[in-house]
């Protein structure tokens, strides 16, 4: 069994549009959650959880399916889940329901990068259906906004319909679409709206004109030359799309400890850590073996003094006078750059391996994702500092592949273990020296921290002043 053959599409839109059907699924998945289930962040690892494991089962298995059945199918199966979580009384017991049935909407997910894998290039596939999720989830956080629970109705069929057109070459329709929501919105007042309306008509029009790029019928960079084999490579794919989903987590839960707004949190990570996606896809063959090796020893040790330094870095800018803003900004940053050099090793890979490797890549990507959603559920019950040390273990793992067989390799590994042992090691009182500087700035002076716990959502942590 095979997926019906399409030909190459003529210009970027039908995976662009493929991308933003799936940021507004998702986001009216998450809304739905939200509203009638349970407003916890949990649900979104949840829902994440499920959604990677949907893609990487369609890598795995062939579907005879062909994409605008498989787009119904998801189309069907969300109105359904909505049906059940609008009328049943919230329970945990429904939670595995839940999750098959989110697991089901992905599959077209998975499909697109498998149809496309070879008649387009890794960078430009992932790049371009990547800008779509990310314009799809702005555009679903505005709408709900604007619209609440009828955006969850409604953005969906929508998103589906200007995803079938796309497909089957009606441009037309996308952008008369798009003229008549900016004009609404410019009749009701509602601004962002008519920017959103604007800038979407503006994409729609200029990557209609954008080619996608076809260079990845066979590897451009040669794996003896840079000194690394394709095991090690495969494990860099699979450590890499571990790290990400560990790192999506210590990122919302930093979100939602400065704003304290859950839902808000998950909306800014989820928009900075796919914009990172998209800056890691782009500059991904424009970076060599030897500089990504520069930017994985600096990266590791930039994740050391955040690790280390957050909370005095914290307690001296709230101190100076910055305001939650200045944090959010850094926060974003962080998450935006991080993401981009986790995302760099899949079209890396491909390229060094051939069009040929793509969907295998990708599904290795996805299941080491699968496992650090798995990691953060399993490993909590511990302790959330295990959860780092095993982050920056993975980190270094991935560094110490990326080196392969030069000299400094070995050096590297030994000495950064080192570090990661004596940090382990102490720790607790870096945390209390660093919550005690917090709390100095917050007004509490001489204060000792007589208790400190860590829970999922957030730290917990009882002064004596």
């Amino acid at each position: 069994m095979h997926i019906p053959e399409i030909d190459k599409p003529s210009s970027v839109i039908p995976i662009f549009s493929a991308g933003l059907f799936f940021g507004i699924l998702q986001s009216a998945i998450y809304f739905s959650v939200l509203v009638f289930v349970t407003a916890t962040f949990m649900g979104y690892f949840i829902i994440m959880l499920m959604w990677v494991s949907g893609a990487a089962i369609v890598l795995r298995v062939n579907f005879t399916f062909n994409i605008r059945t498989s787009l119904t199918f998801t189309l069907c199966i969300f109105y359904l889940f909505l049906l059940v979580v609008k009328t049943s009384t919230p329970s945990v017991w429904l939670y595995p329901l839940y999750g098959i049935m989110v697991l089901c909407m992905a599959f077209p997910s998975g499909q697109i990068i498998k149809l496309f894998a070879e008649k387009i290039s890794a960078g430009s596939l992932f790049l371009q259906e990547n800008n779509g999720f990310i314009i799809g989830s702005i555009l679903g956080f505005i709408l709900f906004l604007k619209f609440g629970v009828r955006f969850i109705y409604l953005a969906p069929v929508i998103a589906f319909m200007l995803t079938i057109f796309s497909f089957y070459g009606k441009k037309k329709y996308i952008i008369l679409f798009w003229t008549i929501t900016g004009t609404y919105f410019v009749i009701t007042g509602y601004n962002i709206g008519t920017i959103a309306s604007l800038v979407l008509l503006i994409i729609f029009i200029l990557f209609n004109r954008i080619a996608p790029n076809n260079n990845a019928i066979i590897g451009h960079e040669n794996l003896e030359q840079n000194r690394i084999n394709s095991s090690s490579l495969t494990a860099i794919v699979f450590i890499s799309g571990c790290n990400v989903a560990l790192l999506q987590y210590f990122i919302v839960r930093e979100f939602s400890t400065i704003l304290s707004a859950n839902e808000l949190s998950i909306q800014i990570v989820s928009i900075s850590y796919f914009s990172g996606f998209s800056i890691g896809y782009f500059l991904s063959k424009y970076i060599s073996i030897k500089t990504l090796r520069i930017l994985s020893v600096a990266t590791f040790f930039v994740h050391l003094c955040i690790l280390i330094f957050i909370k005095f870095a914290l307690a001296y800018l709230l101190f100076a006078g910055y305001n939650l803003g200045v944090l959010t900004v850094i926060l974003f940053t962080s998450a935006l750059l991080t993401s981009a050099y986790y995302s760099v090793f899949l079209p890396k890979a491909v390229n060094l391996m051939g069009a040929i490797s793509t969907s295998k890549f990708y599904l290795i990507e996805l299941v080491g994702a699968v496992c650090g959603v798995l990691m953060i559920f399993i490993t909590l019950s511990y302790s959330f500092t295990s959860l780092w040390i095993l982050y920056l273990i993975l980190l270094l793992f991935l560094v110490h592949l990326v080196l392969g067989k030069i000299k400094m390799s070995f050096s590297f590994l030994f000495f950064s273990a080192g570090i990661i042992i004596f940090y382990a090691w102490h720790h607790q009182e870096f945390s209390n020296k660093a919550a005690s500087d917090y709390y100095q700035t917050r007004g509490y002076k001489n204060n000792n921290v007589i208790f400190a716990e860590n829970s999922f959502y957030h730290s917990v942590e009882v002064i004596e002043t």
